[in-house]
């Protein structure tokens, strides 16, 4: 099968340049940022964009086999199997949330009452439990911990 594609039409097809010289914007199934120059025997992609001049185009392989389409088989397939680790991380997370918010609260409002200490302090505690308890918590820790430390000592050294 031949497909004849003029400047300013989509590539309907996967193939081979039999007739014809163009410059072929790729961006689309490539990711190159400047069209590309295309002569005969070249390979040209489904989806990509024909811009200056008229192609003759053997095609070389059917609609669902085209590069475009094993592309987008390969992105549902992945999906596909992210779907059922999200899942589980949506149900952990409708409970573990909430019950972290809750702690956070609790140790905020009523731990100064039974242990004793400022509420000020109490309230800085809170937010470190809700910090530490988040799911990035190795990521946002250790810095928040390095830069508690240094402060603590830069306080202590001036008294």
């Amino acid at each position: 099968m031949m497909l004849l594609v003029r400047p300013g039409e989509r590539i309907a097809l996967d193939g081979t340049i039999v007739e014809g010289a163009s410059t072929v914007d790729q961006a689309l199934v490539t990711g190159e940022s400047i069209p590309i120059q295309r002569k005969i025997s070249d390979n040209v992609y489904a989806g990509t964009l024909n811009l200056s001049g008229v192609l003759k185009v053997a095609v070389t392989k059917s609609a669902e086999n085209t590069l475009v389409s094993r592309i987008v088989k390969l992105v549902v397939e992945s999906r596909r199997r992210k779907a059922s680790i999200e899942k589980l991380v949506d149900r952990f997370a409708r409970f573990y949330v909430p019950f972290v918010i809750v702690l956070s609260i609790l140790t905020a409002v009523f731990v100064p009452f039974i242990i004793g200490g400022s509420f000020n302090v109490w309230l800085y505690r809170s937010l470190i439990l809700l910090v530490i308890s988040c799911p990035s918590a190795f990521v946002i820790s250790v810095p928040a911990t390095i830069f508690t430390a240094v402060t603590l000592a830069a306080r202590r050294e001036s008294l």
